[in-house]
């Protein structure tokens, strides 16, 4: 993985201002080893350091920016903006407001900052180190109507990276969560006006992203997808809110996965008739309860807008188009096209597609309508 980082010696002081004196700093044993410090995606801040620095009559220190204590501690202003500099260096930070050091005004008065015991400040260190060096991690939160190909498409995702990757990937979908937990009866449970219905399908989602986030977290995986329709702004802004506030080191994208013809819509949906909601069930009775639960995701359907994307931290959003016709990347993250080695994965994955799997799955759909025996029933079902 590449490392946004720069060989040039630089100095600056410890908090940028007026430091307190010596006795509010323990003294550390000078370390042999550098730490491999990667960019985060999430709480990153980019500084630029000269070699002339204020003179506060101390001596100045010499010190690789990439690697000193000092980086742990820069400020955070905006999570949501990201830069890129040949001059500059990204370190994991830990911002003032979470420093026991800062307090309301206290930057206004280095000599009032508490002191930190000498175990505290090490175990504090140690701690941003060990996250930094944490092998990265991607969440990709899938977005779509039903029977779009949301499902198909990260399942062939999911195992490219497993078997062309040193990653490991799993999908965590919201329906066989809702399976293990309920019974299902028909489309009713997805009616936008069923309160319990709704109230259950977040439960759903939410045990749904934790589920991934705990295993992404304990590096059971280093890739995980939220595979759920997510096809509204307050489900898709909760669950961006709930993995910010529970993961580090970890890149976001966003898969919307798109179906508009007639022909492969209704070769998916045929496949849905055959799955654990609709076991033991008529074919053409199930295909018309899904079209049912289809007409029910559309009166609450919201698109994806830009300005909805420019709300979130993300890495890169993802567009697939009609079975991977279209297959596009857009509101790239430069850090994370630069350094990072998930980002040629996805983007190589998308890259060979069509050829992997784009022509295979249009050989199955000329198939499915070239089948006399499924004419009739497919007349039936979808008239």
């Amino acid at each position: 993985m590449q490392s946004c980082r720069s060989n040039k010696k630089t100095t600056f002081d410890f908090f940028d201002m007026s430091p307190p004196t010596d006795s509010h700093f323990p003294q550390m044993a000078p370390s042999d080893s550098k730490a491999k410090i990667r960019p985060m995606p999430i709480n990153t801040q980019t500084r630029t350091t000269s070699e002339s620095s204020t003179d506060y009559n101390s001596p100045m220190i010499m010190v690789d920016s990439t690697s000193s204590v000092n980086s742990l501690f820069d400020n955070v202003t905006n999570t949501h903006q990201y830069s890129r500099s040949t001059t500059t260096t990204t370190s994991p930070i830990l911002s003032r407001n979470q420093s026991s050091y800062w307090s309301s005004n206290s930057y206004s008065n280095p000599s009032s900052l508490s002191k930190l015991t000498e175990s505290e400040f090490s175990s504090l260190v140690n701690q941003k180190l060990l996250e930094s060096q944490q092998p990265e991690k991607l969440i990709i939160m899938l977005s779509g109507l039903p029977a779009s190909g949301k499902s198909t498409t990260s399942k062939q995702l999911k195992k490219y990276i497993n078997d062309h990757t040193k990653f490991t990937a799993e999908i965590y979908n919201a329906g066989n969560v809702r399976r293990m937990n309920k019974n299902f009866d028909n489309s009713d449970f997805f009616d936008p006006n069923n309160v319990q219905g709704k109230l259950d399908r977040e439960l759903y989602a939410d045990i749904t992203i934790n589920n991934l986030i705990h295993d992404l977290n304990s590096n059971t995986i280093q890739v995980g997808f939220l595979d759920a329709t997510n096809t509204t702004v307050a489900r898709r802004q909760r669950m961006m809110n709930i993995i910010k506030k529970n993961t580090t080191n970890t890149w976001v994208a966003i898969m919307d996965v798109e179906c508009n013809d007639k022909k492969l819509l209704h070769f998916n949906i045929n496949g849905k008739a055959h799955n654990k909601d609709y076991q033991n069930k008529n074919y053409v009775e199930s295909i018309k309860d899904f079209k049912l639960r289809t007409k029910h995701y559309y009166k609450v359907f919201e698109p994806i807008s830009h300005a909805e994307l420019q709300s979130y931290p993300i890495s890169m959003y993802i567009k697939v188009i009609n079975g991977g016709e279209t297959f596009k990347f857009s509101s790239v993250d430069p850090e994370f096209e630069e350094s990072s080695e998930l980002f040629t994965v996805v983007t190589d994955f998308g890259s060979k597609y069509f050829e992997m799997e784009g022509k295979r799955y249009f050989e199955a759909v000329d198939a499915f309508y070239n089948s006399e025996n499924m004419i009739n029933e497919i007349e039936a079902a979808f008239d």
